[in-house]
């Protein structure tokens, strides 16, 4: 029996964290936290760092300290040598998303964010003036969603100045091979544009001895001159509270441009934070081995128990712990005035985002998180699975 096995429903309702909250009696599913206490070393290092008697700003020594796990941790883990120099700290993935809009694009530039999406991206550019475009991208022959360099092209042609990149990609999965991140960095580089690679899901790669191993985007020839890369340990190691994240900029033109919104963002960070990410990238890591081998599990679970409804579409996970599902053929049977979300959530009781937030094109698509024991995962698929299949039976 697996650690990952402990949760219960019970322990969590209990615990109202929330993923848990927003919808009493549902099982939480939504919001990207994990149900899994965070790995021990990462415990301690945050519990040493409250209970001293300096809770003040972080020290040089704690900021190179995480420094240097971050480029130890890039260097063993996808094989991206860097320099310790090259990583700045934020207090998460999006203020440095917002900073690199206001400092490093053209003003009035749009903005190009592949969909579906992470629902933030399709908003925040807005804060700053921005207009979104939207890139609905489709699932190949085998069911692999690939990302529509024509119409990414399409709209750096039209003036766009910056590609969001998620990869793994938040909501559906994929982990984006090598020659397609390579064929993103030619479209990007014909029209002098920039790159914001958000790679905060990067350690939670389920098989990457199977070939599906998370390159860096920036790592490839060529695209550091106009990357951004935003990593965390937040998602993999189930800290997001404590608000850390590293900003990854390898070219020093690029590095000189961003100095003075870098300089603004690490004074951002929470040194509880740091301290807890440091101890996550050097010392957890045979924890992140295992926590991976049990979401590919969860990931098969999933994709079974929801086979048998002929309504949903599951497609490959290859990283992150999310599962993107495919309701459309639900929602023609709906009555007006009824959404997939509304099935899922109020007859299924499985609190879930709804597609729509992911891009226009994928309201009758629904987004699950699976970082939850295996019962539960089998319980929340057979429920959304049952209500779906009431509904083939009825029509």
């Amino acid at each position: 029996m697996s650690v990952f096995d402990d949760v219960t429903r019970q322990e969590r309702e209990r615990d109202a964290s929330l993923k848990w909250s927003r919808t009493p009696g549902a099982i939480g599913a939504w919001v990207a936290e994990m149900d899994f206490p965070a790995p021990p070393p990462v415990l301690a290092a945050a519990a040493a760092r409250v209970t001293s008697a300096h809770l003040g700003y972080p020290t040089p020594a704690e900021t190179a300290e995480l420094r240097s796990a971050t480029c130890d941790f890039v260097r063993d883990t996808f094989g991206w040598q860097i320099e310790c120099s090259n990583v700045y700290l934020a207090a998460d993935v999006l203020s440095g998303l917002v900073e690199m809009i206001r400092r490093l694009t053209r003003p009035g530039s749009a903005v190009v964010v592949p969909t579906p999406a992470y629902m933030p991206f399709l908003t925040l550019p807005a804060t700053e003036g921005r207009e979104v475009i939207e890139v609905p991208c489709s699932p190949d022959e085998s069911g692999v969603y690939r990302l529509d360099l024509e119409g990414i092209e399409d709209a750096l042609k039209a003036g766009a100045g910056l590609v969001v990149l998620c990869n793994p990609w938040n909501p559906v999965g994929r982990v984006l091979s090598r020659t397609e991140l390579e064929a993103l960095r030619d479209v990007v580089g014909r029209y002098d544009a920039l790159v914001f690679a958000d790679e905060i899901h990067a350690p939670l790669v389920h098989s990457p001895s199977a070939g599906a191993g998370h390159v860096p985007y920036a790592s490839l020839p060529g695209a550091a001159a106009h990357t951004v890369t935003a990593l965390a340990a937040t998602k993999a190691f189930n800290i997001p509270a404590l608000r850390c994240a590293q900003l990854i900029v390898t070219d020093a033109n690029l590095a000189g441009r961003f100095a003075t919104s870098l300089h603004l963002l690490a004074s951002q960070h929470s040194p509880v934070g740091a301290a807890a990410s440091a101890a996550g990238y050097s010392r957890a890591r045979g924890w992140l081995a295992s926590l991976n081998d049990y979401l590919a599990g969860n990931a098969r679970v999933f994709a079974r128990e929801l086979g048998a409804c002929p309504l949903l579409r599951t497609f490959p996970i290859e990283g992150t712990y999310l599962a993107w599902v495919d309701a459309t053929a639900l929602a023609q049977l709906l009555p007006e005035g009824r959404s997939v979300h509304d099935v899922v959530v109020k007859e299924a009781l499985v609190d879930v985002n709804n597609g729509g937030a992911c891009g226009s094109a994928y309201a009758d698509y629904f987004r699950v998180n699976l970082a939850t024991s295996r019962e539960l995962v089998t319980q929340l698929a057979r429920q959304i699975a049952a209500a779906a299949n009431a509904y083939a039976q009825a029509g």
